[in-house]
């Protein structure tokens, strides 16, 4: 490309030797027949591996026998952003009362032990342990780190860094996927809700969109309607102006095996199609095919049903930077209503979601 850029250059040189000033042109002329003369005597010592080489200075790679892992965990902010509906009750992220004895940092949740977020005591120790599952078949992780931190149960609050843990994940399908790792946590003096937060961080993920989960749940009885308040706060520079979508979406028991393959096969016929068009980049998941995403996985397939109601106060805030507010939310279901139904909130401002919870109601 550096020669055929010189050889252009010559052709405007003598154009320009004809058509304006002689002597100055031949000069230019002379200097550039000396330079492509003096690049082809280089070049022709050179070795084929150097003949070949990528000019740029970053080169990336593109062997087929160069395979990149991809940790990932119930990210809400990137299935949303694909379109399909999520729960603010991660699958992934567990709390559970720690025994007498430490847990190993690597062992999975007690089912025995398990506590629900919404139900946590101020000023009391807790293991949250997160779920980590590779999307690569044929790249593990060894030294993953997991990042654990938490802040004020609502949307947009600030967060506060509870420490790292590490854990060894396997390949797709394979010994020790999903691996899993856990941290002890003391809760706040002060009584109140919280979010937790996992982030994973591997320096060579081949889709880093999907490295950050959130568990941000609340329960309330339904003795007339149900009240729940969270903050809202905005961490953008700018004044921004929020609404509130609801749907009651929930995480369903898993399908039959049989419509798994027989969706996954036509699924990577398709991406396989749309690679061919334009390839996925490594790390840059706004390069790769999208999924196909069914009517019955989009969160306007999961409308409150008749009967429910779900009002905020204040509707629409405005928020200065920084700025934070409390949303107090009134859920009304029907009379008949009877055990456990969850409603998402999910807040947009113009710049898209801005984050969500999950507020359960119960009645006994």
């Amino acid at each position: 490309m550096t020669t055929m850029r010189h050889v252009l250059m010559l052709f405007l040189a003598l154009l320009r030797a004809v058509l304006v000033d002689g002597a100055r042109a031949i000069a230019i002329i002379q200097r550039l027949l000396c330079d492509i003369v003096e690049r082809c005597r280089r070049r022709a010592g050179w070795t084929e591996h150097e003949r070949n080489r990528d000019p740029n200075p970053c080169t990336p790679i593109r062997r087929p026998e160069f395979r990149r892992p991809d940790p990932l965990i119930y990210a809400q902010f990137y299935i949303m952003s694909l379109g399909f509906a999520v729960t603010w009750d991660n699958p992934d992220i567990t709390l559970e009362k720690p025994g007498p004895v430490p847990a190993n940092p690597n062992a999975p949740p007690n089912p025995a032990a398990i506590v629900p977020s919404g139900a946590l005591e101020a000023d009391t120790e807790y293991d949250i342990v997160a779920r980590v599952w590779n999307g690569s078949p044929s790249a593990p992780v060894v030294g993953l780190k997991v990042h654990f931190g938490f802040l004020g149960f609502g949307i947009g609050m600030t967060s506060t860094a509870l420490g790292t843990a590490t854990t060894n994940l396997g390949v797709k399908g394979g010994p020790n996927s999903p691996a899993f790792a856990r941290i002890r946590w003391r809760t706040p003096a002060q009584a109140g809700h919280y979010c937790v937060q996992v982030l994973l961080d591997w320096f060579d993920d081949l889709n880093p969109a999907n490295n950050y989960g959130q568990e941000n749940t609340q329960v309330g009885t339904a003795q007339s309607p149900a009240q729940f308040a969270f903050r809202l706060g905005n961490r953008q520079r700018t004044v921004q102006t929020f609404r509130f979508e609801t749907d009651n979406f929930a995480i369903a028991e898993p399908i039959a095996c049989a419509r798994i393959y027989r969706d996954a096969e036509a699924e990577r016929r398709r991406r396989q199609a749309q690679a061919q068009k334009q390839p996925p980049v490594a790390g840059r998941p706004e390069t790769f095919p999208l999924p196909a995403v069914r009517p019955e996985q989009r969160r306007e397939h999961f409308p409150l049903p008749q009967g429910w109601t779900a009002t905020f106060d204040p509707p629409n805030p405005t928020l200065e930077p920084e700025a934070e507010i409390d949303i107090k939310v009134v859920i009304t279901p029907p009379d008949s209503f009877r055990g456990r139904m969850p409603v998402n909130v999910h807040a947009f401002s113009e710049r898209g979601l801005a984050g969500g919870v999950t507020l359960t109601v119960e009645r006994h």
